[in-house]
């Protein structure tokens, strides 16, 4: 996939902190300035590394599986040119690979899941925590008499609330914000249930269907359907999470300056 920085918390956090860092001399607000840019260096730096992670991800899991398949192929290549080995026994080899090839993809598809959810969780914990200083740092600036703690409800959406009250950014209809609102619901279900799909949490289904994610049938554990994450998909979620982010960063008249 191609990465494409349309929308950047850090260039966001640092344009507004370079053209608003002036009024603000010395003092209180002026550290304010300088922590809002500091989380965005921060938090750039994490989902860099994450998405390198991911390539490398990417490039491991291809090459494993491209040196399995030349191996099987090679077998497979083999006993076609073998004229001197029984009928019976080249059945036998090709069963014991046919076997070998069940278990490779089993095992697969289970460590590539259990990588891309690690990676998904933290880049996820990652958008919790950073909404939830942004609600500290602009309570800092309009001093509403209340914090994000004292509201309803938990996590990212009370964040959002908090930001939404005490700000004029509202993305209620924003569709990255729907989104992140999927992931939400994905989030939940493999942070608490290990991904298990259920006939049930129609919730779950339909945000899988909206973003496109593919049910894995995990044989390990008596045959259970889970939610497929794979590295493209934790991708395009690290690309969501920072265009998010660089959108609850206010602009640099609506600091009432």
């Amino acid at each position: 996939m191609t990465v494409k920085y349309e929308h950047n918390f850090s260039m966001e956090t640092s344009v507004v902190t370079i053209r608003i860092s002036d009024s603000y001399s010395e003092g209180s607000k002026k550290d304010i300035i300088m922590n809002l840019m500091h989380l965005g260096q921060n938090v750039n730096t994490r989902l860099l590394y994450y998405l390198n992670l991911c390539y490398r991800l990417q490039d491991l899991f291809r090459k494993e599986e491209g040196d399995f398949q030349k191996r099987i192929s090679e077998v497979q290549q083999n006993l076609i040119d073998d004229k001197d080995m029984e009928l019976e026994d080249k059945e036998m080899v090709q069963s014991r690979h046919l076997t070998q090839q069940i278990l490779f993809y089993e095992r697969f598809d289970v460590q590539e899941l259990a990588v891309c959810n690690g990676v998904f969780l933290k880049t996820y914990a990652l958008l919790e925590d950073v909404l939830n200083q942004l609600c500290i740092i602009y309570e800092k600036v309009f001093d509403p008499g209340y914090n994000y703690l004292d509201l309803s409800g938990a996590g990212i959406v009370r964040s959002k609330k908090y930001i939404q009250k005490v700000t004029n950014i509202s993305l209620n209809q924003d569709d990255d914000w729907k989104n992140i609102l999927l992931w939400n619901t994905v989030r939940n279900v493999v942070m608490h249930e290990d991904g298990k799909i259920t006939n049930k949490n129609n919730k779950l289904k339909k945000a899988i269907n909206k973003l496109n994610l593919s049910p894995v049938r995990d044989t390990t554990v008596t045959g259970i359907t889970v939610i497929g994450i794979k590295v493209s998909d934790v991708m395009e979620f690290i690309l969501l999470v920072d265009k998010v982010l660089s959108k609850f960063v206010l602009h640099e008249k609506e600091w009432g300056i």
